[in-house]
This record gives C-alpha cells, sequence and structure tokens, in this order.
C-alpha cells in the first residue's frame, strides 16, 4: 500500500461538507499516518535495518539525518505525532476538532511527504543518519 493514501483519506474526511469531529479527528490520524509511513518507507530504502524503527525514532532519525529539508519534514513529523494522539486519546481537547487546523496540518502533512520524497535519498543522507546513530550510541 502506498501511504500517502492516507493523506488523500485524510483531505477527504476534512472537505466534507458537514465534516462532525470524528471525520477532523480522524483526518488528524490518517495525515499522521501518510508521514509516518512515508518517512518509514524512505528509511528503510537506505538501510534495511531502519524498516523496523517505531514512532519516535523515524521522527528522530529524520530530525537528525543532517540534510536540512529531512530535518524540517521530521520536526513537523513529531508535531503532527502530538496532534495525532490528542485526536486519538484526548477527547476533552477540542483542537482535533477545530477545521482549519485540521486543513492546515493537511497542508503541512503534503509538505512533509514532498520533502521527504524529494530529498530523502542517497548515501549522504544516509550518511548523516548513520552519523547520528553512532553519537546516541556513544561509537
Amino acid at each position: 500500500m502506498d501511504p500517502r493514501d492516507f493523506l488523500t483519506t485524510a483531505t477527504e474526511l476534512a472537505n466534507k461538507t458537514s465534516a462532525t469531529t470524528s471525520d477532523l479527528r480522524s483526518a488528524i490520524s490518517r495525515a499522521y499516518y501518510a508521514a509516518f509511513n512515508t518517512g518509514l518507507e524512505h528509511l528503510a530504502n537506505l538501510n534495511q535495518a531502519w524498516e523496523r524503527l517505531n514512532h519516535g525514532e523515524v521522527a528522530r532519525y529524520l530530525s537528525n539525518s543532517g540534510h536540512p529539508d529531512i530535518e524540517t519534514a521530521g520536526k513537523n513529523l513529531v508535531r503532527l505525532h502530538s496532534l495525532r494522539i490528542i485526536a486519538d486519546y484526548r477527547m476533552r481537547d477540542p483542537r482535533p476538532e477545530n477545521k482549519n487546523t485540521v486543513v492546515l496540518w493537511i497542508r503541512r502533512t503534503r509538505n512533509i511527504v514532498d520533502l521527504l520524497d524529494q530529498h530523502c535519498h542517497g548515501s549522504a543522507v544516509a550518511n548523516g543518519i548513520r552519523e547520528y546513530e553512532r553519537k546516541i550510541r556513544g561509537t
């Protein structure tokens, strides 16, 4: 499955004429999974060992890649993940029910995916991430 399809679903949910709060919360969740799984896909293409990274690791690897555009994508993924947690688990928090907020984050998600698709490849990115791994392992 192409994870970018989740972004299409998110857009459809948010653009419904009478989008419910459930639609809007679901749109945030689908947008997040589009970005997360696109990031994971690119990382796995760089290094097969990275295909099992968890949510936090994907964002940290991207955010510490040494490439400014990928690092921007990673930092926005962290912020989107926080909003996804609110959308899925914090029912009293109304932020993911604001259509303007949801539309903004769908636009940001499209930017995350575009940055990853354009820049998350090549040995320079892989080497930057390997350097990050060495730093966190202390080797």
